[in-house]
């Protein structure tokens, strides 16, 4: 029995994931193109691991999905992480959705807690 690759073939044959009118929708954009540029730009070299902080909002979805269809041209590795500061009592829910995206995407998925130091800002203390 081989090694499984985490990002199996060419995104054509793993397309289960997304409906076809949206993979074509995603396809043909132009964030998808832009990061394809950024990341040409960024001369990652094949075969490398990427570790992509995903909050689970629309731009880090977004980048999370681009990543999905272009990883496999370069063989790249994705890492999905979502932080949960403990801010909001929906935060691990939402962290849940990151772990549970990237894994039907065929991506590593991880959601990590962490504990905020007492400050007079959590939000200070989060960044």
């Amino acid at each position: 029995m081989g090694t499984t690759d985490p990002n199996p073939g060419p995104p054509a044959t793993r397309t289960a994931a997304l409906s076809q009118p949206t993979l074509r929708m995603l396809r043909g954009s132009t964030v998808l193109r832009a990061c394809e540029r950024a990341l040409a730009s960024a001369a990652i070299r094949p075969g490398a691991t990427l570790v992509l902080g995903c909050s689970g909002g629309p731009d880090s979805t977004a980048l999370l999905v681009a990543l999905w269809l272009l990883a496999p041209k370069s063989k790249w590795q994705v890492v999905v992480v979502c932080v949960d500061h403990g801010l909001r009592k929906e935060a691990a829910a939402e962290a849940a959705k990151v772990v549970e995206l990237a894994t039907r995407l065929g991506m590593q998925g991880r959601a990590v807690r962490v504990r905020l130091p007492k400050q007079a800002s959590r939000q200070a203390a989060a960044r």
